[in-house]
């Protein structure tokens, strides 16, 4: 979500939304996209192939989504719907007429939005709604990650229909390095942290400043935030600090992302809400990762490859989620008063902690690197396509 706030925040994009040629750009994209799709079922004539229909892409695929879910990484060439067999639907289904998986790629309850429900509340609502969309003959499943929303499963809908839960590799990595190439700090290197926030507030910007000025030796390392939003009272105060590098671009480009994360050592990926697109680029590279508890922070350090900050608040905690806030704004709103009551003090104590371990211990550093490169191999594009082939096999055959 935050991505497109990022997105919809830049000048050239708000003019181009103004001047509707995103929704220009998108019609004559998909019909390009829909062709080639119709040619790729027509190359295949008789043959018994598979065919499963994924969305489209858009000017507001999130960029994570768009080179693993589309193009050569795709776990086969898409189909238009009327031509599949099985659909591959990202939060709800667009359509009920053939079988079909949903993937949640927020929370377990997305598939609430195909009743209509947009907020929190009406979404807890509309529970046994979900549940006997879940249970119909044409719900094939719900593709998950290794994370918490298995338990958010059981908390709403018990154990009934937990055969209809798939794990697959949803990291879906692209390992960018080897082993062999993860450098030993001797400790003599400046170690360098990388934060990856699309926003001030949501990411938890100021709480990681205010814990990186607390460390004791923040000449031994740097941290570079690229953040668009970071306000001008707060710039002004870093101005001074050199061990802090900002960078305002929004969104960064491919070739600039990829610079940062080649000479960055550690990225930090802390989000008060939803998140893990910027850790599991991290764990690409191998680098260790800094996360704050949510329900992906454990699938994000499943290797012992990182450290989990314990934040107070969870947006989609069971029991609060639907009860508590209506919104994200509501929940903010709390996070921040909570902040000024001291309530996050012992987060960023936390917090500096576990940077300051990182830089007094290189070879914690090595081990970590090492196990996101395990990780980013175990979850990767070609082991996370190989289950998924299964399960649209599955989908299709299986009663």
């Amino acid at each position: 979500m935050s991505i497109q706030i990022t997105r919809s925040r830049k000048l050239i994009n708000r003019i181009q939304a103004k001047l509707r040629l995103d929704k220009a750009y998108d019609f004559l994209s998909i019909k390009y996209q829909k062709y080639q799709r119709q040619r790729s079922y027509l190359k295949l004539g008789n043959q018994n192939a598979l065919t499963v229909y994924y969305h489209y892409r858009s000017v507001n695929t999130h960029p994570y989504i768009a080179e693993r879910m589309h193009g050569e990484c795709a776990p086969l060439a898409w189909s238009n719907y009327p031509e599949a067999d099985v659909a591959h639907f990202l939060q709800k289904p667009e359509s009920v007429a053939k079988p079909y998986y949903i993937e949640p790629n927020d929370q377990i309850l997305t598939p609430g939005v195909y009743f209509g429900a947009r907020k929190p509340f009406e979404i807890v609502k509309r529970l046994d709604d979900i549940k006997s969309l879940i249970a119909s003959d044409k719900f094939k499943g719900l593709l998950i990650g290794d994370d918490d929303l298995e338990a958010q499963f059981v908390h709403y809908f018990g154990t009934d229909l937990i055969h209809k839960l798939y794990k697959y590799p949803q990291m879906r990595c692209i390992p960018r390095k080897k082993t062999e190439e993860i450098k030993c700090h001797t400790g003599q290197n400046r170690l360098h942290f990388l934060f990856l926030a699309s926003d001030y507030k949501l990411k938890a910007v100021g709480l990681l400043i205010e814990s990186w000025l607390s460390i004791r030796q923040p000449d031994d390392a740097i941290l570079t935030i690229a953040c668009p939003n970071i306000p001008e009272k707060e710039l002004d105060n870093l101005r001074s600090v050199k061990s802090i590098k900002i960078i305002k671009e929004a969104p960064l480009s491919v070739k600039t992302k990829k610079i940062l994360l080649l000479n960055a050592d550690i990225s930090i990926c802390l989000t008060h809400v939803d998140g893990g697109a910027n850790a599991m680029e991290g764990i690409e590279y191998g680098h260790p990762i800094i996360t704050n508890t949510f329900h992906r922070s454990n699938f994000l350090t499943k290797n012992q490859n990182g450290v989990v900050v314990d934040f107070p608040n969870q947006f989609y905690r069971l029991g609060e989620y639907g009860f508590r806030f209506n919104s994200i704004e509501e929940y903010m709103a709390n996070v921040e008063s909570e902040m000024v009551q001291g309530r996050y003090d012992l987060a960023k104590r936390s917090l500096a902690e576990k940077i300051q371990a990182y830089i007094d211990s290189p070879e914690l550093v090595y081990e970590h690197s090492v196990k996101s490169l395990q990780l980013a191999n175990e979850q990767s594009v070609v082991k996370s396509n190989e289950r998924l082939l299964e399960i649209y096999r599955e989908g299709i055959f299986k009663p």
